[in-house]
């Protein structure tokens, strides 16, 4: 069938009538027709992007073939009588619908309290006036600049040659690790020193060399001991302590008597020098020590005379402790039994 559309339906050619949106189309539908904004594709319900591409040429047209014979009309068959049209039942009853039940009531809402008045604002006092700002001063005048003196004589340079070295050559520092570099004694170069100074914490022995230490406070500290060893007649009948060796020596008498010898090998005068010397017995016991190699000081009041000393205890494997000081270098001691008979079996 077809369609005419008019130039006065356009604006209402709209299944609910109106205005459609902008980009809409212009659908010929089978109850007329009417604008759609949906796609192209679903209205069609076809592919364009299928559908698009290059046109491809026109094929040659076949020829017409031969027109066959029209076959004769063959005759009607006769038309049968209809059959009898069945009665109509009877439509059912509608049921009746149910009562709705009421709605029950809403209960009243409180009243609102009161809100409290609020206080009064206390009033803001006087605003006392400002004071006149005094006047900005006069600038004075810049001084001129005065004269630079003159450069002063440069001063004698000092010969700190390193060919002045005296055990290596500055381009040869093997064996000098941990040494330091200073001047020498006669202030004419440079020597390098292995000495250990004072630092905070010590990682080797320290040799003073006789130098004074004044207010040290000592935490913990101890005495390196030397022990002597047994002394027998046999071999040599005079032991020889040298200071060098510690302050806290030991000594075992293996013979009737030894002579002991006090070095003075670093001692000074005007110090106090102390010995503090361990005796012991071997297992046979009974040994004395003659102190007649030098002049020693032994208190009379606990019955001790030079040069013969103490008298020591006789008991086999037995220790006494000696106690020796001297002020002048070893020229005379001061010697004092300081304790006795102690059983070191």
């Amino acid at each position: 069938m077809a369609t005419k559309i008019y130039v006065s339906q356009i604006d209402t050619a709209n299944t609910t009538g109106g205005q459609s949106p902008t980009g809409s189309l212009l659908v010929i539908g089978s109850n007329g027709p009417y604008w759609s904004n949906a796609s192209l594709e679903s209205i069609t319900g076809i592919n364009l992007a299928e559908i698009v591409g290059y046109t491809g040429s026109v094929g040659f047209k076949g020829s017409a073939g031969d027109v066959g014979y029209l076959g004769s009309t063959g005759y009607t068959g006769s038309t049968g009588s209809d059959g009898p049209v069945g009665t109509t039942g009877y439509t059912g009853s509608i049921g009746s619908t149910g009562y709705l039940g009421s709605v029950g009531y809403t209960g009243s809402v409180g009243n609102t309290g009161y809100r409290g008045s609020e206080g009064y604002k206390g009033s803001e006092g006087y605003r006392g006036s400002e004071g006149f700002r005094g006047s900005v001063g006069f600038q004075g005048s810049i001084g001129t600049t005065g004269y630079r003196g003159s450069a002063g004589d440069l001063g004698s340079t000092v010969p700190f040659a390193f060919t002045s070295l005296t055990d290596v050559s500055p381009q040869n520092y093997t064996g000098k690790a941990n040494h330091f570099i200073r001047v020498n004694s006669t202030a004419n170069g440079l020597v390098f020193d292995s000495n250990t100074y004072v630092t905070n914490s010590f990682g080797t022995s320290v040799n003073f060399s006789g130098n004074t230490v004044i207010a040290p406070s000592f935490k913990s500290y101890s005495e390196t001991v030397k022990a002597k060893g047994s002394i027998n007649a046999s071999v040599a009948n005079t032991v020889t302590i040298e200071f060098n060796d510690g302050n806290v020596q030991t000594v075992t008498l293996n013979a009737a008597s030894i002579a002991v010898v006090l070095s003075t090998a670093g001692l000074s005068s005007n110090k106090l020098h102390t010995l503090t010397l361990f005796v012991k017995q071997d297992a046979t016991g009974g040994r004395t020590i003659d102190w007649s190699n030098q002049t020693i000081y032994w208190p009379r009041g606990e019955g001790i005379y030079s040069p013969e000393g103490p008298t020591l205890t006789a008991n086999a494997n037995y220790t006494d402790v000696v106690s020796l000081s001297t002020l002048n270098a070893g020229s005379s001691w001061y010697g004092v039994l300081a304790a006795k008979g102690f059983p070191t079996t």
